[in-house]
């Protein structure tokens, strides 16, 4: 069963090696039950994997803190206490006492604030606010592939819900046929023949087979539906429904998809913001061809209690002063090349993403074009799989009630319960397609559509 295998495999892998216990080492435990909409609150909110992911968004408020950070006023600042031997005198003649020394402090304070960068703050600070953007929409991408991935393993949670309590029923009625089959053959004179008797045997054993598989998928899907939904994986975690429904409902017109797409689509919204954030840095980095225009302060200050303090304003003394002014200044770096190589990278790295858009546009129609093919497919399979479903449900009533009253030979009764269990295998599969269908409709579009689940 192609959805069985699918499932085995994405439990296995989500689950990891080592962080189940066997099924037969405790009793049971009591699981813990969700609907499905239960089950997308819960992976939203406690998932590791998407909150780690979400980091993007603090990272993304990091660097427009940053952005904001280079219109500040920026201090410097730096102080020096250091040993010196005394010294008397003036600007022409000093006396030095090698054998008296004190200490000599120095200090200095300078602010410089902005005024003018040709706009290189402002583009800066429209690179980072771009930047949140397209953070924001890498968030509802992960969130949408995280609520797809609880969907894929919920129906298949619920399938194997049913297909174990399927096989357990047919196993007990298996296995009362086998034991009246055995006290038949005890008799002198069998009415059952050999071989009616050991192809019933070798069916028993490959539905007994069956049943033990269906009860591995259904203890693998329970404790990977817990880790998916944040808990523990050594819990269970069980499906509130045990039958899996069909979604009812016809999806809307192609054209009013395209619409929501493209409102919704993150990743059109992380295409559109980068190539503005992109644009942002190349105003930036053209700015940095002229100079930057500043107003600043300077404060100096000396002291030593050795030296003898100058008092003349054109004796310079590096031991006792105190200085200070404001004014206007500029800084220019020239580094053309530097700069024009700069440019045209980020010209390149526009390009790219201009074309990536032009390219998804089509893409994702596309896309939707598979996805909506695959749910009417599978819609119309649903449809035809409920008549042979009813058919091998009937079948198998009236050998069984045959048997009963001998009228049935074991091989028409084995032969029915075949039928059975193929029709109604490739029914689940035809409802599981059809709701994983609106699983994937729902994340091509980018939002919520799936009927009872509204948008999230």
């Amino acid at each position: 069963m192609q959805a069985r295998a699918l499932l085995l495999i994405f439990t296995a892998f989500a689950a990891g090696p080592g962080t189940l216990v066997p099924a037969n080492a405790a009793p049971e435990p009591v699981p813990r039950v969700v609907t499905l909409a239960a089950a997308i609150e819960l992976a939203t909110h406690n998932n590791a994997d998407l909150l780690a992911k979400l980091t993007v968004l603090s990272a993304a408020d990091a660097r427009r803190q940053q952005a904001e950070a280079a219109s500040f006023p920026k201090v410097t600042g730096t102080a020096i206490l250091s040993p010196i031997y005394a010294a008397t005198g003036n600007a022409l003649d000093s006396d030095n006492d090698l054998h008296h020394w004190g200490a000599w402090l120095q200090s200095s304070v300078t602010v410089l604030q902005p005024v003018y960068a040709w706009g290189k703050l402002s583009s800066l600070r429209e690179a980072a606010a771009r930047g949140i953007d397209v953070a924001r929409a890498q968030a509802r991408k992960d969130t949408g592939e995280l609520i797809y991935d609880v969907k894929e393993l919920y129906y298949g949670a619920v399938l194997t819900e049913q297909l174990t309590s399927f096989l357990e029923d047919g196993k007990k009625e298996v296995d009362d046929i086998v034991a009246k089959t055995e006290e038949d053959q005890k008799k002198k004179r069998p009415t059952i023949s050999k071989r009616d008797y050991y192809r019933l045997k070798i069916f028993a054993a490959e539905a007994n087979y069956r049943a033990l598989e269906a009860a591995k998928l259904r203890f693998l899907a329970r404790h990977a539906l817990s880790l998916r939904l944040g808990f523990d994986p050594n819990e269970e975690t069980a499906p509130q429904e045990t039958v899996l429904v069909p979604i009812e409902g016809t999806p809307p017109a192609e054209e009013q998809l395209v619409t929501q797409m493209a409102a919704h689509r993150p990743e059109f919204a992380q295409l559109t913001n980068g190539i503005l954030a992109k644009r942002s840095l190349l105003e930036a980095e053209r700015t940095n061809k002229f100079p930057v225009f500043f107003v600043g302060g300077m404060l100096t200050f000396a002291y030593s209690n050795v030296r003898t303090g100058q008092q003349s304003a054109f004796a310079y003394d590096p031991y006792n002063r105190s200085t200070g002014g404001v004014g206007a200044g500029v800084q220019w770096t020239w580094d053309f090349a530097t700069t024009l190589a700069n440019e045209a990278a980020i010209r390149v790295e526009i390009d790219e993403l201009e074309r990536r858009e032009i390219y998804a546009k089509a893409g994702f129609r596309m896309e939707l074009k598979k996805v909506l093919a695959n749910l009417s497919e599978s819609r119309d399979r649903l449809a035809a799989s409920r008549d042979a479903f009813q058919i091998g449900r009937r079948w198998l009533v009236a050998e069984t009630m045959g048997y009963s009253i001998g009228l049935t030979e074991i091989k028409n009764l084995v032969d029915a319960y075949i039928a059975r269990a193929k029709t109604a295998q490739d029914h689940w599969e035809s409802v599981y397609r059809v709701n994983m269908g609106w699983a994937e409709l729902s994340k091509t579009v980018g939002t919520e559509i799936t009927p009872g689940l509204g948008p999230h």
